[in-house]
């Protein structure tokens, strides 16, 4: 049903987010438990978006327990805004990533759902959320219990980083 929003209330052009990632309830497989608590994330491109999701799941939550005699309850811990990298820094960058790296190390790719507590300094300033390819070869993607990070990455993170401070103090 919360894919549903998705599909059907969310405008299509729009990312738009929703998933469940802890669902807890109950003390025995044979007996119905008096609380289950479902957690999950919303991610969205923009506010009215988010809204839009937010709205929906809150009715939701409160419907669809009534077709099954049952209550239910929404809160929301807000979280981050979306991330979304300023156009003209993120040339800036994909091209000093080029020059120190090589071209095929400056890979522009479409937008993803990240939400990060970054989205909060790209509100002051042009900011760019780049990614390093921390991940090996055939190993799960992130926020995948199986995720295997690459260390050999932060290097070139490391030379990214003060490449780019030392050309823009000079």
């Amino acid at each position: 049903s919360a894919q549903s929003i998705v599909s059907r209330k969310a405008d299509p052009s729009d990312l738009s987010v929703i998933s469940f990632g802890m669902i807890n309830g109950g003390t025995a497989a044979n007996i119905t438990p008096e609380k289950v608590t479902i957690k999950g994330t919303i991610r969205a491109d923009s506010s009215e978006n988010r809204e839009t999701l937010i709205s929906e799941l809150e009715n939701l939550s409160k419907s669809l327990p009534k077709n099954y005699g049952a209550k239910g309850n929404f809160s929301l811990i807000s979280g981050t805004g979306p991330v979304i990298n300023n156009l003209s820094f993120s040339q800036y960058v994909s091209k000093l990533t080029s020059n120190l790296f090589g071209e095929e190390s400056a890979i522009t790719v479409k937008p993803v759902s990240v939400a990060d507590d970054m989205s909060e300094f790209m509100q002051i300033a042009p900011s760019v959320y780049a990614l390093l390819g921390g991940r090996k070869d055939g190993a799960e993607m992130h926020h995948n219990s199986k995720f295997d990070f690459d260390e050999n990455c932060l290097d070139y993170g490391i030379k990214l980083m003060i490449n780019l401070v030392l050309e823009k103090l000079s």
